[in-house]
C-alpha cells in the first residue's frame, strides 16, 4: 500500500490489516465454492432483473472511492487545479483492476476486488478468505451471486451501482452531495520514492449552523506525471482521532482484463430469481387486485397479500387513506402486531404484520379488517423465505415503487416489536429475551455494537424493574462502551445517549 512516508504509525497499522489476495486464490474459492454445492459452476447470461441495496454500499465504495471530488466546494486554487485534473484523466480510462479492502466495527474485514472493461464491470466481495458475493454488469444487465444464501439476483439495470454512468469517470461514480469539505494537496512521495501529490478531503457533520464534527477523510497519492491516483485510504473520526478503515492493496488502470470474468459463474444449485420477471408478474397481479369491496365512499382494492415462512403478513390495498385502521386476524387465532414503519408501498396503503409469536401452523384463512370493511383471503401469495418478496425499485414510470425490510433488518424489527409487546404486557423477561436478541443479531451481521447503545437502556430499565440491580448496570455499561467505537458518536442523538448512560452508571454505582 502506498502510504506517505511520514505517517509511520498509519502505514504499520495497513500492513499489519493487509491480507492476501491474488488470482490462485480467487481461482481457489470459485472452485471451493463449487465443490460445497455439488458441481462446477456454470455460466448464465440470461436476460433477469434484481439489484441488492445491501450490494450496492460495499461496491460502490470499491470502485468509487473518488466520487466525492464532483461537488462543486470552495477550496484553494493548488486543490481545485488538482481534483480537477484528477477527474479529467481518469475519464480517457478504459481498463481498471482495483482491490480495496475495508475494516468493519468489531474487527471484520472485507476485502473487495473490482475490474472494468469499458462499461463491463465485476465485484467480487470477500470474508477473509471466501469468496461471498460476485456482481457482474455486463455491459447491458446487473448479475449477483450471493454464497451465504446460495442466491442468484439477475438485474436489467443498465448500470452496476444504480445510477447510470459507461465509464471509469470520477464525475460519473459517486456524487456525495450535501456534505461540507476542506481539500488539500502536497507534494510527497511514495514508499518507493515515486514522486506523488497527496491530496486529502475531510468532510464534515453539519449539526448546527456553528456546529460540525468531523465525519470522513479520503487520502489519495495521485501520479504527477498521468494525474491518476496511485492509491488512497478511507479514515473515520473515532472520538478526537482518525482510525484507519479502509485503503487500496492494487490499482491498475489499462491492463488485459480476461472477458470471462464478466460472465457470472454460480453453483448449479443456487437458487436463481429472475426480478424481471418478478416485478412483471407482481404488477400484472397489483393491476388485477386480489379482491374488491364496494363501499358507499367508494371501491376498496386489495392489490396484494403475502404470507411468508415465519408466519409474516404483508398487505396492500387502495381506496382508503394511508392511515386507516388496519387489522388482521386468522383462522387459529394468531395475535399479529402492525409494524407502522419499514414497509412502504410507493404511497399506497399498506401493512406489516407481525405475529406475537410465530404460528405452529399456516392457518386456512385470514380477516383483513381495513377502513371499517374486512376482505376474507383464504388462498394468499404464500413465499418459502421469512420476508414477502417485491420488485426491488420502480423499473417503468408509473409503477410501484417498494420498500421492504429483509433479513437481518426484518429481524431485528421482529424482535424488537416482540420485545415492546412484551414490556408493555408485563412479561419482562421475554422482553428482555427479544432485546438481547436484537442486539446479537446486530453484531452478528453488522459487527457494529453501537447501533445497540438505545436497546441496552431499554435493556438495564427493565432489568432495574425486575430488581436486578447488577444486570441493569452491566447493561448500561455495554451501552457506553458501544457508542466509544461510534464514528457518529459526536452528534446531538448519540451524545444524548450517551448523557442518560452515564447517569444510570453513576445512579446505580
Amino acid at each position: 500500500m502506498l502510504t506517505d512516508k511520514t505517517d509511520a504509525r498509519l502505514a504499520e497499522l495497513l500492513d499489519r490489516a493487509r491480507p492476501v489476495y491474488d488470482d490462485a486464490s480467487r481461482r481457489r474459492a470459485l472452485s471451493e465454492m463449487s465443490r460445497a454445492h455439488g458441481g462446477r459452476l456454470p455460466r448464465s447470461a440470461a436476460p433477469r432483473t434484481r439489484w441488492i441495496l445491501r450490494t450496492a454500499m460495499a461496491a460502490t465504495v470499491v470502485a468509487l472511492g473518488l466520487g466525492f471530488f464532483l461537488v462543486p466546494q470552495v477550496r484553494p486554487v493548488s486543490a481545485e487545479a488538482a481534483l480537477d485534473r484528477v477527474v479529467s484523466a481518469s475519464a480517457d480510462v478504459r481498463t481498471t483492476h482495483i482491490v480495496f479492502w475495508i475494516a468493519e466495527p468489531g474487527g471484520t474485514r472485507q476485502t473487495h476486488a473490482t475490474w472494468y472493461d469499458e462499461g463491463k464491470w465485476r465485484l467480487e466481495t470477500w470474508r477473509g478468505s471466501d469468496l461471498v458475493r460476485v456482481q457482474v454488469h455486463d455491459g447491458e444487465r446487473s448479475h449477483f451471486y450471493n454464497a451465504d444464501d446460495n442466491t442468484v439476483h439477475l438485474n436489467a439495470s443498465d448500470s452496476p451501482f444504480g445510477t447510470p454512468f459507461t465509464g471509469f469517470t470520477v464525475g460519473a461514480m459517486l456524487e456525495r452531495v450535501g456534505e461540507d469539505r476542506d481539500v488539500t494537496v502536497k507534494a510527497t512521495r511514495t514508499e518507493d520514492g515515486r514522486p506523488a501529490n497527496r491530496l486529502a478531503v475531510t468532510t464534515w457533520n453539519q449539526h448546527t449552523p456553528t456546529e460540525r464534527t468531523p465525519s470522513e477523510r479520503f487520502v489519495l497519492l495521485v501520479d504527477p506525471e498521468t494525474d491518476l491516483p496511485l492509491s488512497w485510504e478511507v479514515y473515520v473520526s473515532i472520538g478526537d482521532e482518525w482510525q484507519l478503515a479502509g485503503g487500496t492493496e492494487t490499482v491498475e488502470y489499462n491492463v488485459t482484463v480476461d472477458p470471462k470474468l464478466f460472465v457470472l459463474d454460480y453453483p448449479p444449485d443456487a437458487r436463481v430469481i429472475d426480478t424481471n420477471q418478478l416485478s412483471q408478474e407482481w404488477q400484472q397481479r397489483y393491476d388485477r387486485g386480489l379482491d374488491r369491496i364496494e363501499t358507499a365512499e367508494g371501491e376498496i382494492v386489495l392489490r396484494d397479500f403475502q404470507v411468508t415462512a415465519v408466519g409474516d403478513v404483508a398487505a396492500i390495498w387502495t381506496g382508503t387513506s394511508s392511515s386507516a385502521e388496519a387489522r388482521l386476524t386468522d383462522s387459529i387465532g394468531t395475535s399479529y402486531l402492525r409494524v407502522r414503519e419499514g414497509f412502504q408501498a410507493g404511497g399506497d396503503p399498506c401493512a406489516w404484520f407481525i405475529p406475537v409469536a410465530p404460528p405452529s401452523s399456516r392457518p386456512d384463512s385470514y380477516a383483513l379488517a381495513v377502513g371499517g370493511h374486512a376482505f376474507r383471503i383464504s388462498r394468499p401469495i404464500v413465499v418459502d423465505g421469512p420476508d414477502p418478496i417485491y420488485p426491488a425499485r420502480r423499473h417503468v414510470r408509473g409503477e410501484v415503487a417498494f420498500i421492504s425490510p429483509a433479513g437481518a433488518d426484518a429481524e431485528i424489527v421482529r424482535a424488537r416489536v416482540r420485545a415492546e409487546y412484551w414490556r408493555n404486557h408485563g412479561d419482562l423477561e421475554q422482553a428482555v429475551g427479544y432485546y438481547q436478541k436484537m442486539v446479537d443479531i446486530a453484531d452478528a451481521e453488522y459487527h457494529a455494537t453501537y447501533l445497540n447503545a438505545d436497546t441496552w437502556i431499554a435493556m438495564g430499565e427493565l432489568y432495574e424493574e425486575m430488581g436486578r440491580g447488577e444486570l441493569a448496570l452491566s447493561a448500561y455499561e455495554r451501552g457506553l462502551q458501544s457508542l466509544k467505537t461510534s464514528p457518529n458518536r459526536n452528534t446531538p442523538w448519540e451524545r444524548e445517549l450517551a448523557d442518560k448512560l452515564r447517569a444510570n452508571v453513576r445512579r446505580l454505582r
